[in-house]
């Protein structure tokens, strides 16, 4: 029987293993891909660790770490139609059930039944991966793999900043990981005005400014209130509030240096519930708050596809380490350091 390499977790716990599994068959509606490269992200680290918030989640066991990924259709399922082997796809983590209101109203990504590629199925930290060919997104074979291997989570800000509505408007942004600093990107590519990014990384806020931030804000040294509405029109604090950094005392000092009438994106999960006035932080101030929930099914796919090939979107500066599967654990121990923009992985 013909194997491949994975990173998996066979039970509950910290760590994960370098192991062999059978080489999957696609079943009906189902692609065999061969990666390319792929992609840490903060969740496949928080299932490393094993910390509470993995404890959470309902998980297939043994567990095939990882959902971002790029790589070859090597073998289609029955049923098949929309893609072929050979073609290069990215890997979309929704998978809907393509039945429920959500979904037949073109919201497959806020399905009521939907499941998670690499969570509830295995996922992509392998040498091949079988996903839903609704999941195997036709990408641009030109795009360099290790930037077609993070348009999953570059979808997540590219969804929330769409929705922002950033186009010549000042824009705060909490929280400088991978995805804040996507979010910086997309701003900038799409005409941001002024952009504030405030984190307690030294390193991050370096990231930040190579990739055109204006004004990169450490909250223990800088009065963020103070700083933003110093240095945004009539002094009363941005159009946009972005939180990713799931900080919720962060999330809810982000409200005082909101302009009246702004709007807020709720991207980050909140480390504690919020305790807003809904008076000040919300009613009176007219805030609109739109929560974000990974990327739209497909729009968002195709409008970041022409960001990138049109040379609007550069993230390669945030693409920081590349390491072999075989040295794993260095990739995952160096994620979580918050010593690195995006780990890759190549098989």
């Amino acid at each position: 029987m013909e194997k491949m390499r994975a990173i998996m977790k066979l039970e509950p716990g910290p760590g994960a293993v370098l192991g062999e599994l059978p080489l999957p068959k696609p079943g009906p509606g189902e692609v065999l891909v061969k990666t390319e490269m792929m992609a840490i992200c903060g969740t496949d680290v928080h299932f490393y660790e094993w910390n509470k918030w993995a404890e959470t989640i309902n998980v297939r066991w043994p567990m095939v770490l990882g959902h971002e990924f790029t790589g070859t259709v090597v073998e289609i399922g029955p049923g098949v139609r929309g893609v072929q082997i050979g073609d290069t796809v990215s890997g979309e983590t929704h998978i809907p059930c393509g039945n429920c209101y959500h979904c037949l109203n073109g919201e497959q990504h806020i399905c009521s039944n939907l499941i998670t590629f690499g969570m509830q199925t295995p996922g992509c930290f392998a040498e091949y991966a079988v996903l839903p060919e609704v999941c195997a997104v036709k990408v641009d074979k030109g795009i360099d793999p290790a930037v077609r291997a993070n348009f999953e989570p570059l979808g997540v800000a590219v969804h929330a900043v769409d929705k922002a509505g950033v186009g010549g408007n000042t824009v705060a942004i909490i929280g400088c990981g991978p995805i804040g600093l996507f979010s910086a990107a997309v701003a900038r590519a799409l005409g941001a005005a002024r952009i504030f990014a405030s984190d307690i990384s030294a390193y991050r806020l370096d990231l930040a400014r190579k990739i055109g931030v204006d004004y990169t804000l450490n909250p223990k040294e800088t009065d963020l209130t103070e700083f933003v509405r110093a240095h945004t029109p009539f002094g009363v604090g941005v159009d946009v509030l972005l939180e990713t950094s799931g900080n919720a005392d962060a999330f809810m000092a982000g409200f005082r240096y909101l302009r009246k009438g702004g709007r807020v994106v709720a991207v980050g999960l909140a480390s504690k519930p919020l305790q807003l006035e809904v008076g000040r932080d919300i009613a009176w101030k007219e805030a609109t708050i739109i929560g974000i929930h990974g990327r739209e099914m497909f729009k968002t796919w195709q409008q970041m596809e022409k960001l990138i090939a049109g040379g609007r979107l550069d993230i390669t500066p945030l693409l920081t380490h590349t390491f072999q599967l075989k040295d794993y654990k260095e990739a995952l121990e160096t994620a979580l350091s918050g010593q690195a923009g995006k780990v890759l992985l190549a098989p």
